[in-house]
């Protein structure tokens, strides 16, 4: 399986599909109706959804069914399409109606006019303000005297698109139209054949493909022709997108959607997770992410920070037990109840029992320095070589659980679950010895979690009874770290001459060794948890810790300034299921986590495999548009646009609010002050609604 990792903002075109994050809205999420036939977004940051139901509108977090009311009286006809016109407002479609919604408020965006035959498909306002409907078997263009045939007999006309030389392109079912200057012609086809289009899309290089009954087309040289590379889509093409990152997307009527990037071809239907296979639309919203409207509800693929290796992507198994990075560039992920994978070069190769792994389970990964990748199995201790299996052939190591795997200048080190260390070479297995030294752990009885080497060539074991330290020409017996009591579970050294520990006492602690120096950090001192699975650091020796909680952030100043007194609580950044993790639960076996040599960061999770690049952390920068969106009294709304003067004796005043960012919209907080009244700004935190009671006069 080939993935990759491109620091981008939109749907980067290096991920699978099944990597973006992906979230869905159905009836049984709020979303009034069940097809989503048309989504356009407007100048003031709202989706506009034409469902099933009706027109409705989106924050991202709360649908509202709008019913268009023009002069305070209510249209009581079915809307039939929506666009967003050349100005950024809605405009609706309704039987006979042409209106347009700016302000808040609808309007009459045309003199009210039936169509005088067909059935309404789709509506387009081009550049020049020219509007054109799409009907069942007519192409009109709608003026202040009303509808104005362009052609008859055309079948389906359903999609519009206007290039940068003002040319709109006109999908018809018996042709494709070009309309320029006021004149309209169809555009021949290499075959000599109707092209029989459905919806029109330019890519980044600027070349129109067509939708067709039958799967792709493009116009080379002002011809429409075959498509080579997507012959495999020889299905109905319901809706077609070229989005900011060169990613071409097709959604069909049965299989649902295809992309079409770098001369490759993927899909996502409803086995991966789609709402349902049968695609209406596809919308690329201004942060980015795209949106699939499907006869059963609201898709919306997006960007994140994180991004996840599964089993889709080429793992045995979703569940990733360990992660190591070999000196070569190479990440080895080993997948309970599934196996090994190797991921070079951005490809996933996975090697399982029958390629001769003899067990499924195995922990302490390790990668020795003749570059063999050891794994720690429930059988004993394995080597992986070359592209085999070869199980180390030692009576002391057979049919043990092996927890941890090192190595220091004298050889091998592997631990058993009976808490024995044993020194593995030649074959052999022999109690670990230190300098010629026994040591602690050279007699079973201490279990033994996790094996560190540090630059400065000392050992460091992480065990049931606490840390110890192994150097040579010390004393093994005096290697007991007074200061660490508690089982230590994983180490991870900064690069600056500190350990980090997690272990079964709760929070993370820090321990210098050049003077002994303990600190402790907790979630009453700012942690999201405090059991740690993994630490790392990253360049900038800010730590990422996974737990069973998330991944999150702490920066490296507020550690050395807590540490120092300066400060009580450090600050510390989330990332959950929201920002790409499949599973926010890590696993608490050990190795859980790495950094590989080009500075990403990799922790295993209960679903897959998850990387960071902590120099590419998605930002928002679009400053999201906030908007009042109603006013209620005693529960009731009232008109406000313009003003608002209240009587006496009123109980009860709600202001409902919005802030327009639908990229993480559940993250957006809000503070709000009403002048005169309030001394401050007051902390509304992720709430839409402002309440007053009993106001005062003034």
């Amino acid at each position: 399986m080939l993935w990759a990792l491109a620091p981008v903002w939109g749907l980067d075109p290096g991920r699978g599909i099944s990597q973006y994050g992906h979230d869905v809205w159905t009836a049984q999420h709020g979303l009034p109706g069940e097809a989503v036939n048309q989504i356009v977004q407007t100048r003031d940051g709202y989706l506009w959804l034409r469902t099933s139901a009706g027109l409705v509108r989106f924050d991202g977090v709360r649908f509202v069914l709008v019913a268009p009311t023009v002069g305070g009286r209510a249209v009581h006809e079915p809307i039939r399409a929506i666009c967003r016109g050349a100005d950024g407002d809605l405009l609706v479609r309704t039987l006979s109606r042409t209106l347009i919604y700016k302000d808040g408020a609808f309007a009459d965006y045309r003199p009210p006019s039936p169509l005088p035959d067909g059935e309404i498909r789709t509506i387009f306002e081009s550049s020049r303000h020219e509007l054109f409907l799409g009907a069942d078997a007519f192409l009109y263009r709608i003026g202040n005297r009303g509808p104005e045939v362009l052609r008859e007999s055309t079948s389906w006309i359903s999609d519009f698109f206007e290039d940068e030389n003002g040319v709109v392109w006109i999908a018809g079912l018996n042709d494709v139209y070009r309309y320029c200057g006021g004149a309209l012609s169809p555009v021949a086809t290499v075959d000599k054949k109707p092209a029989r289009a459905l919806v029109i899309a330019r890519d980044r290089s600027r070349r129109l493909w067509i939708g067709t009954p039958n799967g792709l087309r493009w116009v080379e040289q002002g011809v429409i022709e075959p498509v080579a590379q997507t012959r495999q889509i020889q299905v109905e093409v319901t809706a077609l997108l070229a989005d900011r990152h060169g990613n071409l997307w097709a959604g069909t009527m049965t299989n649902g959607v295809y992309r079409v990037t770098g001369g490759q071809m993927s899909s996502f239907g409803t086995p991966n997770g789609l709402t349902d296979n049968r695609v209406r639309a596809l919308f690329e919203d201004r942060e980015g992410s795209l949106w699939v409207g499907t006869a059963d509800g609201l898709d919306r693929f997006r960007d994140t920070s994180l991004t996840t290796i599964t089993a889709n992507d080429g793992l045995p198994s979703d569940r990733a037990d360990n992660v190591i990075a070999a000196r070569d560039g190479s990440i080895y992920v080993f997948c309970g109840a599934g196996g090994l994978a190797r991921i070079r070069n951005h490809v996933v190769t996975g090697f399982t029992a029958k390629d001769g792994l003899p067990s499924l389970y195995a922990n302490g990964m390790f990668e020795s320095r003749d570059g063999g990748i050891w794994l720690g199995t429930t059988v004993g201790l394995v080597r992986f070589r070359n592209g085999r299996f070869e199980q180390y052939p030692a009576p002391e190591l057979a049919g043990h659980f092996i927890p941890a795997i090192g190595e220091d200048d004298d050889g091998l080190i592997a631990t058993t679950a009976e808490g024995l260390a044993l020194r593995v070479k030649d074959g052999r297995a022999t109690p670990l010895t230190v300098g010629g030294r026994t040591t602690p752990l050279s007699k079973p009885g201490t279990y033994t979690f996790t094996i560190h080497l540090d630059p400065t060539g000392v050992l460091w074991f992480g065990t049931a009874r606490g840390l110890l330290r192994l150097a040579k020409g010390e004393s093994p017996e005096h290697g007991w770290q007074a200061q660490i009591p508690f089982p230590v579970t994983s180490i991870s050294d900064d690069g600056a001459g500190g350990l980090w520990l997690g272990g079964r006492v709760p929070g993370l602690t820090r321990f210098r060794p050049r003077d002994g120096r303990v600190t402790r950090y907790t979630e009453s001192s700012g942690l999201f948890d405090d059991y740690p699975s993994s630490i790392l650091a990253d360049d900038a020796g800010n730590l990422w810790i996974s737990a069973a909680t998330g991944i999150y952030r702490v920066p490296r100043q507020d550690l050395d300034d807590f540490a120092d007194g300066r400060i009580s609580r450090v600050r510390s950044t989330s990332f959950g299921t929201a920002d790409g993790m499949k599973s926010s639960e890590a696993v608490g076996s050990q190795p859980a986590g790495c950094r590989a040599r080009d500075g990403r960061l990799w922790f295993c999770t209960q679903k897959g495999v998850v990387v960071v690049d902590p120099r590419h952390v998605l930002q928002n920068r679009l400053l999201p548009p906030v908007v009042l969106e109603e006013v209620l009294i005693d529960g009731k709304p009232v008109p406000w646009r313009g003003g608002l003067r209240l009587r006496p004796g009123l109980e009860r005043i709600e202001f409902q609010y919005s802030g327009l960012s639908l990229l993480a919209p559940n993250r957006n907080r809000f503070r709000y002050r009403l002048d005169g009244y309030d001394p401050g700004w007051v902390d509304a935190g992720s709430s839409r609604s402002a309440y007053y009671t009993k106001l005062p006069p003034g």
